[in-house]
């Protein structure tokens, strides 16, 4: 009943419209025919047919990358293909599929019609990372508004299989994606960057955010403030992976400033390494000294003191020296320590202390303790004043 038909003179035409009840397949026809006196002509059949109907979209069979397993940098690029069940024609705009890279990437069509592959030429970003590259969904695969068809004219179903599942990208290939640079920090034993220490020599780390390649003592340098020298030891791993170990010797007492410039080292991949942040280290194990020590009384050249005289000790440090100790003993007694004042112009110093009925005549002597904070000076002792609060 679908069926209609036309003649024009001894010409017909048969013609039906193909529904869904049709099945796939050739399409092949038979004619009977009878003249106007009802003789039967001999029946004419296609045998295969020449015309195929064709109801049934093209689906994706699956997702997969040309490219052998393995890592890749920025710029490296991944050619990513979906399989489709028959030839597909695509027209108008441009397809894409949105990879999962740390965040969603759409990676443009860039080949394939005609084919039973669309093609998508993935270009590694900066930021870009990933284990085990993969797209975001089953709905990954965007015709964006192109038509994507068979040759009979459906339109093709994009549905993916689910990420890392069978017949995914993630399953058919294992592409690790890596972008992110590794970093290095220097520590040392002798305490915090800038510290000072009369240590001989000193331990430092190496610490590598990701495992190296490339990485030698070489890489490490080395500057001071004056002219100071020193020489570096091995560089050894210490099993804390990645982390390694090396000793700075130096020749000389000056502050020295341990770098690593970027692209020392690369990570696997073949990311360069960042450079180091700097850490400074000062040896000194010259232990200060004093000059010019002296002592008077009452703030003259007298050597003789009585109660409320004002006894002063002087002194120069050679460098840079914290509050020193002083102890005064007068006769046979120390001197309470509360009594004693200090002050300093430079390197400078001078301690003094009020005598007073407490004191017991006799001489009064000093010790003098000092330190520049790393390296403890030899105590001064001596005197030169004699206290005298007997009345005659």
């Amino acid at each position: 009943t679908s069926i209609t038909y036309a003649s024009s003179g001894n010409t017909w035409t048969a013609k039906y419209t193909a529904n869904t009840s049709d099945t796939d397949g050739a399409v092949a026809y038979s004619i009977a025919f009878t003249d106007l006196y009802s003789n039967v002509g001999t029946a004419v059949t296609s045998g295969s047919g020449s015309v195929t109907f064709d109801k049934t979209a093209p689906t994706v069979s699956y997702v997969t990358g040309a490219e052998n397993n393995g890592l890749f940098k920025e710029n490296g690029v991944v050619n990513i293909s979906a399989r489709l069940s028959e030839v597909v024609y695509v027209s108008g705009a441009t397809p894409y599929l949105t990879l999962s890279v740390g965040s969603s990437y759409n990676v443009d069509y860039s080949s394939g019609t005609g084919t039973q592959y669309l093609n998508f030429e993935y270009t590694v970003q900066a930021g870009h990372n990933s284990s085990d590259l993969d797209y975001t969904a089953t709905g990954s695969l965007n015709a964006n508004g192109a038509t994507i068809t068979d040759a009979a004219g459906n339109t093709a179903v994009l549905t993916l299989a689910s990420p890392a599942a069978t017949n995914s990208l993630g399953s058919a290939k294992n592409y690790v994606i890596d972008t992110t640079v590794p970093t290095v920090a220097i520590t040392g034993n002798q305490g915090a960057s800038g510290s000072t220490t009369a240590a001989s020599s000193i331990t430092l780390s190496i610490d590598v955010s990701e495992t190296p390649t490339g990485l030698t003592a070489a890489d490490l340098t080395y500057t001071s403030a004056g002219s100071g020298t020193g020489s570096f030891g091995s560089l050894t791993a210490t099993g804390s992976s990645p982390e390694y170990t090396i000793v700075f010797t130096p020749a000389s007492n000056d502050t020295y400033t341990f770098a690593m410039a970027g692209g020392a080292f690369t990570d696997a991949v073949g990311n360069n390494n960042t450079a180091a942040s700097n850490f400074s280290w000062e040896y000194d194990n010259t232990a200060p000294t004093l000059s010019s020590v002296a002592m008077v009384s009452n703030n003259t050249t007298t050597t003789l003191a009585k109660v409320d005289n004002v006894v002063t000790l002087t002194f120069t440090a050679s460098e840079t020296i914290g509050t020193p100790v002083v102890t005064f003993t007068s006769g046979s007694a120390a001197v309470t320590d509360t009594s004693i004042t200090y002050a300093s112009s430079g390197n400078t110093w001078t301690a003094k202390y009020t005598a007073d009925a407490s004191d017991t005549d006799g001489a009064v002597t000093y010790s003098i303790a000092f330190t520049d904070g790393t390296n403890a000076g030899t105590a001064v002792t001596g005197g030169g004043v004699t206290f005298d609060d007997t009345v005659p």
